[in-house]
């Protein structure tokens, strides 16, 4: 026993000292005891990373401050083989984390992250080792930083130990991360066992939410009525009613009520001063999408003129717009709208900042690409406006710039193009479309236009247009080709709406067409029009069979709604209905293929195997149509393709 003692005391030893150093490795800082407002350089060494031989490494700054957790870009510079960049701590910090990355790509530092304590006059800051604790605890998983409790346990002990004031900031922390760890949950229902007992409001509550961070909801229930009792004008009392109102706004689909339970909720809860984001601002947006959405633009601006957190509403306002403008409808305030919209990213761009889990940088180019978004709407409504020279003004500067189009920014630029006099480059942009496989028929219809402006008649057009689509499908047959897998189909069986059962075996010797999709899911719906397409195409060919399985439906009575569905659009669909897995949903076959969400199709060979899979929807029932057929051939022969792949993924 005395040396299985001896050779623990060193292990716990170098526990804390793993825990305690500063990240280092291939990041280095200019001060090994960086301090709130210092100027830092970081010498960074991608060799032996997995940034390696990246020419597109960035760096950000994540502060862990115990409030708004600000994200910085840190500007790096070459040097020889190594890169530098300087950054500010920001003050009030406590510890902070490093992201190294290249696109997607990140250096997790073996999984530990590259993690600094942020220090005055040598000694740790008080919640510095609480917030390294907290990170370890989970906070960054998402940058490859995994959870290790041990380590974030010893953190929270040494917070403690050197700042005993910190226990009132971060014990509940502490205590529920405990209870995540079995070797460590007695020392968390002792700590119960003790705030219940006490005369204290608050600590009585903390025992509440410990308890119900442990799933103990009968008990914290029990709890927290005895301290309203106890306090009638208390925090839990007043808690509990600004929750009831938060249900009740958040369970209100009418527009009108969820304002007057905001009104209710703001006079009783103040709104914290200089907070950018708050519960009270979350109301106002979603009152703001709520009157949007209802049609009531004087309602939604009074609220969107005072919302503090502007990010997140140019999408609605974007959406509403361009439904008005497709329709024809409220042109005038549909433009409006969209410039709006426009001028709250631009805003946005212009002064980009970092939160959460983004940089600056990051926030910035999400905000140009909607930019993009938004000014190919306003450019839209702007043609149907007749106000086409400031349309073409707007859609030019989104193609100067944006890597790759949608068919319906393609087909708005050649309108534009064309409604100006600029046939030639329409035509141009007509023909890089279906080179892309971006041809609609609005696409085509406009080319032919433009072809007999530039040619003078539509002499030739019909062997122009075959040739442009004969490149197309060819480039498009062997980037398909590329996606080839072989892996045999899971075999099933399932009723069909009309009770006759129907099975995978049965079908060998044809190609079937697997198409999984949901009442529920608005791109399954939006694919069908191309889907049934494909379906007509193929009607005579005996060889190949479509069949659309139902599935992961949300409730109970999804047959009359999938027959509704397709009797209302006509659709010639044989649906299949997916049957009760074990997980409870109508998952059973669904979940026997490697499915990533929804819309999802297979195509599946004459022998069975999975030949190709396709996930979501382009949003071009053309261009699915080509798509779907590419594959359907190559998987009538499949041994004529070079190398097929073995894998799913």
């Amino acid at each position: 026993m005395k040396k299985r003692s001896v050779l623990i005391v060193p292990m716990i030893l170098l526990l804390v000292r793993q825990v305690m150093a500063q990240a280092g490795g291939h990041l280095q800082l200019s001060d090994a005891y960086p301090s709130a407002g210092e100027t830092l350089t970081l010498t960074y060494d991608p060799a032996g990373t997995p940034l390696a031989d990246k020419k597109d490494i960035r760096a950000a700054v994540f502060y862990l401050d115990n409030k708004d957790y600000p994200v910085a870009d840190i500007d790096l510079k070459a040097d020889g083989g190594l890169l530098t960049g300087d950054f500010t701590i920001v003050n009030n910090c406590k510890a902070f984390f490093i992201r190294m990355s290249s696109g997607k790509l990140m250096d997790t530092n073996d999984s530990t992250g590259y993690v600094y304590l942020v220090y005055q006059d040598k000694k740790p800051v008080a919640g510095a080792y609480a917030a390294k604790g907290y990170l370890l605890s989970g906070l960054y998983t998402w940058a490859g930083i995994k959870i290790d409790v041990e380590a974030s346990t010893v953190l929270y002990q040494k917070e403690f130990e050197l700042y005993p004031e910190s226990k009132k900031e971060y014990q509940i922390r502490y205590y529920g991360m405990l209870g995540h760890n079995p070797s460590t949950r007695a020392i968390l229902d002792q700590k119960i066992t003790e705030l219940e007992s006490s005369d204290n409001e608050i600590e009585m509550a903390m025992a509440a939410a410990l308890l119900g961070s442990q799933k103990k909801m009968k008990e914290s229930a029990a709890l927290n009525a005895a301290i309203k009792a106890k306090f009638p004008d208390g925090v839990v009392a007043r808690n509990e009613m600004m929750n009831k109102l938060s249900l009740a706004f958040n369970q209100e689909n009418d527009v009108a009520k969820k304002d007057l339970i905001y009104q209710a909720f703001i006079k009783n809860n103040p709104e914290e001063k200089n907070a950018h984001r708050t519960i009270q601002d979350y109301y106002r947006l979603e009152l703001a999408k709520g009157y949007l959405l209802k049609g009531d633009l004087v309602n939604f601006y009074k609220y969107e003129g005072v919302l503090k957190d502007k990010t997140k509403i140019p999408v609605y306002m974007n959406s509403v717009a361009a439904n008005w403008a497709d329709d024809g409808l409220r042109l005038a305030d549909a433009e409006k709208l969209s410039k709006r919209a426009l001028d709250i990213l631009t805003d946005e761009i212009n002064h980009p900042e970092g939160y959460v889990n983004a940089p600056p940088s990051e926030n910035k180019r999400n905000n140009q690409a909607l930019y993009d978004v938004c000014a190919d709407t306003y450019a839209r409504i702007l043609y149907k406006l007749k106000k086409t020279a400031e349309a073409l003004k707007y859609e030019q500067a989104v193609f100067d710039h944006i890597r790759s189009a949608t068919a319906l920014m393609n087909e708005n630029y050649m309108l534009i193009l064309a409604a100006n006099g600029k046939y030639a480059e329409a035509q141009k942009i007509g023909e890089r479309a279906i080179r892309g496989a971006m041809g609609s028929e609005v696409i085509r219809a406009e080319l032919k236009k433009d072809y007999i402006k530039t040619k003078g008649s539509a002499t030739g057009f019909a062997v122009y247009l075959a040739a442009i689509e004969s490149l197309a499908n060819d480039r498009a047959k062997e980037k398909i080709a590329k996606t080839m897998i072989n892996l045999p189909a899971p075999d099933f069986s399932l009723k069909d709406l009309a009770g006759k059962t129907v099975s995978l075996a049965s079908l060998k010797g044809k190609v079937v067409i697997i198409d999984f999709w949901a009442t529920w899911c608005g791109h399954c719906l939006e694919s069908f029009p191309g889907m049934q397409l494909a379906v007509n195409k193929y009607k005579t060919d005996p060889n190949v069979v479509f069949l659309f399985v139902d599935c992961l439906e949300r409730t109970k009575s999804y047959v009359p709604a999938v027959k509704k569905l397709l009797a209302e659009n006509q659709y010639k669909f044989h649906v299949l209905l997916d049957e009760t897995g074990s997980d409870g949903r109508q998952s059973r076959v669904v979940s026997s293929y490697s499915m990533d969400g929804l819309p999802v199709k297979f195509i599946i060979d004459k022998a069975g195997n999975i030949r190709f899979k396709y996930l979501g929807y382009s949003g071009i029932p053309e261009a699915l149509v080509a798509e779907i057929s590419n594959m359907i051939e190559l998987a009538k022969a499949p041994d004529s393709v070079t190398a097929p792949k073995t894998t799913a993924n």
